[in-house]
């Protein structure tokens, strides 16, 4: 069958590795292949429509403005209408996405409900996380692990925390261009790319100040964040429970003994300040029991 595509799509792989293709102008793409065995399903209305996949469950929520949320189960065959069953049922969703932890966020400015962005853990339960001005744009939001990214047409924000709390995140000061965010995509490692104005593609670091976002990997523990004004929090696995020793050193191998200390037994986890050190590229160096490992971090004030 021929697969009509247009600059208007949005692509989702599920956890089986099975391609979803949402196409504005023409409906719903699904290919178990991603080459040649292709299933289409119309469009609910024509235009804007805007899928998303929870993974892990292979279930696919369709926005559409004019009608509102549906449900795509069993492969494509079963369609199922939420909007109806909604606690703010005047929500109409020009984007949505689900989290990792198969959370729904939406962004709404169709309806009479206030626009802004919402948050579901039921798909039908719809809270207000964050209102946005009527002169404000949405291009994206990207959910990663806690967070939740907005790409606007004024820049480039952020929640650790379901929306309690946003910050705005720093953007290179380019004379002559406009500070939207139209896209965003982020690496295993944290790494933040977006296509930022006109013709710049940025790349940045998910600002980790949580511990509970530390994950120690296979080195033995976990450094945030990597560039740094004032502290930064270290958290061991088990193994490095036990006299271990932890040294600061600059980039040219001097050691910064004021901040160099031995980890108290069956800690954890330490916060050091480092706020006296100047700008530069710095290494913790932990030594447990003969074992070496070391991590960087950068100190930009």
């Amino acid at each position: 069958m021929q697969v009509f595509f247009d600059k208007n799509i949005c692509l989702n792989i599920n956890s089986e590795g099975k391609l979803y293709i949402s196409n504005s102008n023409w409906g719903i793409f699904i290919s178990s292949d991603i080459d040649t065995n292709w299933m289409y399903r119309p469009a609910i209305d024509v235009p804007t429509i805007f899928a998303t996949i929870k993974k892990e469950s292979d279930e696919v929520y369709i926005s559409n403005r004019e009608y509102g949320l549906f449900k795509l189960t069993y492969g494509g065959i079963y369609y199922e209408y939420l909007t109806d069953k909604f606690n703010k049922p005047n929500l109409r969703f020009e984007i949505i996405k689900a989290t990792d932890k198969s959370e729904l966020v939406g962004y709404s400015k169709v309806s009479t409900e206030p626009i802004g962005i919402y948050f579901s853990t039921d798909d039908t339960t719809w809270n207000l996380i964050k209102n946005i001005d009527s002169t404000t744009e949405i291009n994206v939001i990207e959910p990663y692990k806690n967070f939740i990214l907005l790409g606007t047409s004024s820049g480039l924000e952020y929640t650790s925390n379901s929306g309690s709390s946003w910050n705005s995140i720093e953007l290179p000061n380019i004379p002559g261009n406009d500070k939207s965010i139209s896209s965003i995509s982020i690496s295993d490692s944290g790494h933040i790319y977006a296509v930022y104005g006109n013709y710049y593609l940025i790349k940045g670091m998910l600002p980790y100040t949580n511990v509970e976002e530390l994950n120690p990997n296979e080195n033995g523990f976990a450094l945030s964040p990597n560039q740094v004004t004032d502290k930064i929090i270290i958290r061991f696995k088990d193994e490095f429970f036990n006299t271990t020793e932890l040294q600061i050193f600059n980039s040219y191998g001097q050691e910064m003994e004021s901040l160099s200390r031995k980890i108290e037994t069956n800690t954890n986890q330490i916060e050091i300040n480092v706020s006296s050190l100047p700008d530069g590229l710095y290494f913790v160096v932990l030594n447990a029991n003969g074992k070496i490992t070391s991590k960087p971090f950068i100190v930009l004030k």
